[in-house]
C-alpha cells in the first residue's frame, strides 16, 4: 500500500461523511443548501495529512487501518472547523484557490440584495459552520467498531489536540496584536498551532486506538515532534515566498496580517534598529507592492530565510533519525513504509 492509496480511501470516506451531514442540513432547512454547497467546495483539495497519520498510527500496531477511519475523519473535520475560523480571524480572501467561505456567503448576501452588512453575515456564517464542523468531528470520532475503552483513551488525545491548536491560534493572534514575539515564542506557537496539531497528535491518536504501549508512543512522538515544527516553518516560508498557483493562498497574506512568525522574529533579531523600525511599521499595515518587495528582500538579506531553511533541514534530519529507530520495534512493515513516505512528502512540500 502507498500513501496515495490511503489518501484515496480517506477522500472517499470523507466525502461520503460530509455529504451525509450536509444532506441532513438541507433536509432540516432547505435554505441552507447554498451554504452546504460552500462547505463541500471548501472541503475539496486538502492534503488529508491528519487522517492519513491516524490511519498509519493504527496500522503500525495492527497491520490494519480500517477500524480507525472514523477518528481519522474526525481530525479532518476539526481541520475544516479551523479553516473556517482562521479565514475569519485572518480576513483571508481565498482558501484552496477559491473564495473563502465567509467571502462566498457575503457575495451571496449582496447578490440577493439583502439588507444589512454582508461581510458581518459572512463572518457569522463561517463561525457557526466552523462550530458545526467541530460537532461533526466528535460524531465521526465515535463512528467506529473499536472497543469503547480504546476510543475514550484516544479521544483524550483528540481533546489535547483541540486545546493545543486553539491555544496556539490565540497566542498567534496575541503576538500580532502586541506587535512582538521572540524566536522562542514564535517557535512555541508553531509547535502548538500547527506542529503537534498536524503531525504528533494524529499519529498518537491512531496508535492509542490500537492500544500502543508507552515505548511506541514515545518513539512515534520523537518522529513527529520535529517534523511538525518543520512543517509549520515551511508554511511560514511559503506564506512569504510561495507560488499562489501552487499553494492556493496569497503569498502576501502573512506580511499584510502582521503574523509574528519565526521568519519575522529571525529577521528582526538580525537587522539594525533603523531597518527593524521600518519593517515593524509595515508589518500588518503594508499595501504597496514595492514595500512588500522590500520586506521580502529584507528577510532574505538579513539571513532569516536561510536560518529558517537550515532549521527546517535540522528538524527533518532529527525526524528521520527517529524514524530509523522505529526499526528496532515490532511494528507493521507497511505502516513504517507509509511513515517514511509521509516524511518525504512533508519534508519536501511546496504547498
Amino acid at each position: 500500500m502507498r500513501l496515495a492509496d490511503l489518501r484515496g480511501e480517506v477522500e472517499t470516506a470523507l466525502n461520503r461523511s460530509l455529504a451525509s451531514a450536509m444532506d441532513r442540513l438541507r433536509g432540516a432547512a432547505p435554505r441552507l443548501g447554498d451554504l452546504a454547497r460552500f462547505v463541500e467546495g471548501l472541503n475539496r483539495g486538502g492534503k488529508r495529512i491528519r487522517p492519513l497519520l491516524v490511519l498509519t498510527g493504527h496500522r503500525l500496531l495492527t497491520g490494519d487501518h480500517e477500524p480507525a477511519m472514523g477518528p481519522a475523519l474526525a481530525t479532518e473535520l476539526l481541520h475544516l472547523c479551523a479553516l473556517l475560523h482562521d479565514d475569519v480571524i485572518d480576513a483571508a480572501a481565498t482558501r484552496r484557490g477559491q473564495p473563502a467561505f465567509h467571502v462566498s456567503v457575503a457575495d451571496r448576501h449582496r447578490a440577493a440584495d439583502w439588507p444589512g452588512d454582508a461581510e458581518a453575515h459572512g463572518r457569522a456564517a463561517a463561525i457557526l459552520f466552523g462550530d458545526l464542523a467541530l460537532v461533526l468531528a466528535d460524531e465521526a470520532f465515535f463512528a467506529s467498531s473499536l472497543p469503547a475503552d480504546q476510543l475514550i483513551v484516544a479521544h483524550r488525545v483528540f481533546s489535547v489536540m483541540k486545546e493545543e491548536v486553539m491555544r496556539g491560534q490565540y497566542l498567534d493572534v496575541e503576538a500580532a496584536a502586541r506587535g512582538t514575539a521572540s524566536v522562542d515564542e514564535a517557535l512555541a506557537i508553531a509547535r502548538d498551532k500547527s506542529g503537534r496539531y498536524t503531525i504528533r497528535r494524529p499519529i498518537e491518536i491512531g496508535a492509542s486506538l490500537a492500544g500502543a504501549p508507552p515505548a511506541v508512543l514515545a518513539a512515534v512522538g520523537s518522529w513527529a515532534e520535529p517534523l511538525g515544527v518543520a512543517f509549520q516553518l515551511t508554511d511560514d516560508l511559503l506564506g512569504v515566498f510561495g507560488d499562489a498557483s501552487v499553494t492556493g493562498k496569497d503569498p502576501t497574506t502573512d506580511l499584510r496580517e502582521g503574523k509574528r512568525t519565526v521568519l519575522v522574529a529571525e529577521t528582526l533579531a538580525a537587522v539594525d534598529a533603523h531597518v527593524a523600525e521600518r519593517f515593524n511599521a509595515l508589518l500588518g499595515d503594508v499595501e504597496r507592492d514595492d514595500d512588500l518587495a522590500w520586506m521580502r528582500q529584507t528577510i532574505e538579506d538579513s539571513g532569516a530565510a536561510a536560518a529558517v531553511r537550515a532549521r527546517v533541514r535540522a528538524l527533518v534530519d532529527a525526524s528521520r533519525r527517529a524514524l530509523a529507530a522505529l526499526d528496532a520495534l515490532d511494528l507493521d512493515p507497511t505502516g513504517v513504509t507509509l511513515l517514511r513516505e509521509a516524511t518525504d512528502e512533508l519534508a519536501d512540500r511546496t504547498s
